[in-house]
């Protein structure tokens, strides 16, 4: 009878093993994700609102870096490219479509009216709020909005970085940021880009019936984009704080290559 209790304890430690953790064993933990969609820092989880944020680690490692990669990512936001360059965008089905847009944009809390299709890089998140916003964002907000928030420059910290993507249609794409610090708790921060891309589409410049051709660019849907962001941030009092930035963007080729 012990024989058998024995063999049947065994042969039950094989089928059915078991883990032991020890009190030392590292807890997984969830980061906390801060967002400034009621004009003040808090958690996430702790605003009443539907909101989806993409995180910084997030842009790069997908890669986002123009409106239509926002667009793929986030549920119910449906969104059409303009030829001058102006998204009409609708959120849960509410928004509008003309010079009278019902989605706003925000970089920094400040509102974008004539380049909101921009790319706008070295970002800390992206925040897209989703139902009407005019009471904390003003009008032309009936169907949320979309909020960039660009890296701040820290003091005490000296760091650059260069992203180097190429491939095929021609494309070669820089990007560069540097956080330089200044001293007094002052700190100034440096983000460029420039890219080159042959695009999709090639006009074959087919003979017409007289034998004459078409002078058009072959590459249709070729183009070329760069921009450049400054931004300083420093003390300049016991209760105020000054931050700078300034922003330009170029791009030349076709906003709509299906127009």
């Amino acid at each position: 009878m012990k024989r058998t209790i024995k063999v049947f304890v065994l042969f039950s430690f094989f089928l059915f093993p078991y883990s032991v953790f020890s009190e030392d064993d590292s807890v997984m933990e969830v980061e906390e994700i801060l967002v400034t969609a009621r004009k003040r820092e808090e958690s996430l989880l702790d605003i009443p609102e539907s909101i989806t944020a993409i995180s910084g680690e997030d842009i790069d490692r997908q890669n986002i870096k123009t409106l239509d990669d926002i667009g793929f990512l986030i549920p119910n936001l449906n969104l059409s490219m303009r030829a001058d360059g102006f998204p009409n965008v609708s959120i849960r089905g509410l928004g509008s479509f003309g010079n009278t847009q019902g989605v706003g944009f925000y970089i920094d809390d400040v509102q974008l009216f004539s380049d909101a299709s921009s790319r706008f890089g070295d970002l800390e998140r992206i925040e897209v709020l989703k139902g009407p916003q005019g009471v904390l964002f003003g009008g032309s907000n009936i169907g949320g909005a979309v909020k960039y928030v660009s890296k701040r420059p820290v003091s005490g910290e000296n760091t650059g970085r260069v992203k180097v993507l190429g491939g095929d249609q021609g494309v070669i794409d820089v990007e560069v940021s540097t956080n330089l610090s200044l001293g007094d708790d002052w700190a100034m921060r440096l983000f460029g880009f420039t890219r080159e891309d042959d695009g999709i589409l090639v006009n074959p410049r087919t003979p017409r019936v007289n034998g004459g051709r078409s002078s058009a660019d072959p590459d249709a849907g070729a183009y070329d984009e760069e921009g450049l962001r400054f931004s300083l941030a420093g003390p300049i009092g016991e209760n105020a704080s000054l931050y700078f930035t300034y922003r330009r963007n170029e791009y030349d080729g076709p906003v709509n290559m299906w127009t």
